[in-house]
């Protein structure tokens, strides 16, 4: 096994009493971080420092701000301050606890992250401490700015991003000194391999992980495409099976390939794509043809699916665009959001359902189970509303049935609740919004909407149908909240 060095930046979560929820997911992000495949990837770990959990009782040094200041905050590298409705107890030197630790910390210089819960003020809350709260607050956004934030998802997402901006720019500044002295600008491996530059590092790795695909003997030109029904079913499964467990190793340097947000790195991977699903030109079994360019389609929805999970709306929507290009046997060269489709790979009736048994796992190892899903959700409503609108300006195109929560009762289509959320933000942000800006939908809102309201029509009678197909021969019920399409409930 090859041993790693990793600098190690300390976390301070900051806060007064009355956000323990808060703390827990900012606590979560951080030691999630922590855990994914990034820190070996960037050389870097984090640790969370809470004052309960890693301050020691100490007398005779200071008041009990001193000895905090001294134990965690002295040893910190990046403050995240959480805020509702209490600034915290006064202190000899400042407004409260928290605000002297925030004003400790921008005084050295280091990254300061803070966040408001903008949910409701509790009934029972000390109108004194908002007022004091709210004056620290304008204070504060009259030297940068703050973040806000209504939900524990929402707060993790945008910890995760801050930690992620605190890594780039440590790194950054890690090389520019490392050029500086004239030394290595990475950690070298035990095993006395040649310094390399950290891109050169990340190019080397998403090829070496590509070669082990295209190195899969299900995929040279000498095999069969073609023979009796029996044979090429049992081969499909088969080469299927090769194909996924060669490609697993690529999807998480891809995955960790967008984390790293850098562009240099993004069109790394994205030049991959079109190598992974070539134009086979080939006669015999479609299915088995179709395996030839699916390492292609793993490829683009693992790199849409962790852009979502990023919420990295930029390189989302230039991946629905007509942008990305492979050579599709029926058409020429075609958006890969058109011509990648899950039944490349999967020839079963809901081929979206297998891909993304396959791919959120692999997400969830870096990003947890909940946002990995909502990260698929998410892409794959967007799939779909891209795949719609391109129908309606090349030929050849239409939209299959994907992976999607629907919800509602049987009296007239079901919705799907995920596009409501994404119609609402794409019209807010209008057509200077990340994601038309990219290109999606021709950058129009307006576009976009249409397609997404022909897509979920559609959609939603289907999976209504599906729905009915699967209640008892007797009668029964199925869930009125959201649920896949298909899902009995007894």
């Amino acid at each position: 096994m090859v041993a790693y060095s990793a600098e190690i930046l300390t976390v301070l979560v900051a806060s007064p009493g009355d956000v323990p929820t808060a703390r827990g997911v900012v606590r979560a992000e951080i030691e999630g971080w922590t855990r994914s495949a990034l820190r070996r990837a960037l050389g870097v770990e984090l640790r969370a420092k809470l004052w309960e959990l890693d301050s020691v009782p100490e007398l005779g040094t200071g008041d009990a701000q001193q000895v905090l200041n001294r134990q965690l905050l002295d040893e910190a590298d990046i403050l995240i301050a959480v805020f509702h409705a209490r600034l915290g107890t006064a202190t000899a030197r400042a407004a409260s606890g928290t605000a002297e630790e925030i004003e400790g910390a921008i005084a050295r210089g280091m990254p300061v992250h803070v966040f408001v819960d903008l949910g409701g003020v509790p009934r029972d809350h000390d109108p004194q401490q908002l007022a004091e709260l709210n004056d620290f607050l304008t204070s504060l956004r009259e030297r940068g700015l703050i973040g806000d934030f209504r939900s524990d998802d929402e707060l993790a997402r945008k910890v995760r991003q801050a930690l992620d901006a605190d890594v780039d720019q440590f790194n950054r500044r890690r090389a520019a000194a490392a050029a500086a002295a004239d030394i290595s600008v990475r950690e070298q491996p035990t095993d006395g391999a040649a310094a390399r530059a950290p891109n050169t590092v990340w190019r080397d790795d998403l090829n070496a992980a590509a070669d082990v695909v295209l190195g899969v003997d299900s995929l040279g030109a000498a095999q069969a495409v073609d023979g009796s029904p029996e044979w090429i079913k049992e081969t499909l499964s088969e080469r299927r099976m090769e194909i996924l467990d060669a490609s697993a190793g690529l999807v998480r340097q891809v995955t960790n390939a967008v984390r790293s947000g850098d562009p240099e790195i993004a069109s790394m991977w994205l030049d991959l794509v079109p190598t992974l699903a070539p134009n086979p030109y080939r006669g015999g079994s479609t299915a088995l043809l179709n395996l030839l360019r699916a390492p292609g389609a793993v490829l683009f929805h693992a790199g849409g699916l962790a852009a979502c999970a990023m919420r990295d709306d930029a390189l989302t929507g230039l991946l629905l665009t007509e942008r990305i290009q492979v050579d599709d046997p029926f058409h020429g060269l075609r958006p890969a959001v058109v011509s990648l489709r899950a039944d490349l790979l999967y020839d079963t009736g809901w081929p979206s359902q297998q891909l993304r048994g396959y791919l959120v796992p692999i997400l969830a190892e870096a990003n947890g189970e909940r946002r990995a899903g909502e990260a698929w959700e998410r892409w794959i409503y967007l799939v779909s509303v891209a795949t719609t609108y391109l129908g309606s300006v090349l030929p050849g195109v239409y939209s299959d049935h994907p992976y999607l929560r629907v919800s509602g009762p049987h009296v007239e289509a079901l919705t799907v609740p995920v596009g409501a959320a994404i119609r609402r933000e794409v019209a807010e942000a209008g057509d200077d919004g990340p994601l038309l800006a990219a290109g999606l939908c021709g950058k129009n809102a307006e576009l976009f909407e249409e397609a997404a309201r022909t897509f979920e029509s559609n959609f939603g009678v289907w999976a209504d149908r599906a729905d009915w197909q699967q209640l008892p021969g007797g009668g029964g019920t199925l869930p009125s909240g959201p649920h896949y399409p298909g899902e009995r409930k007894d």
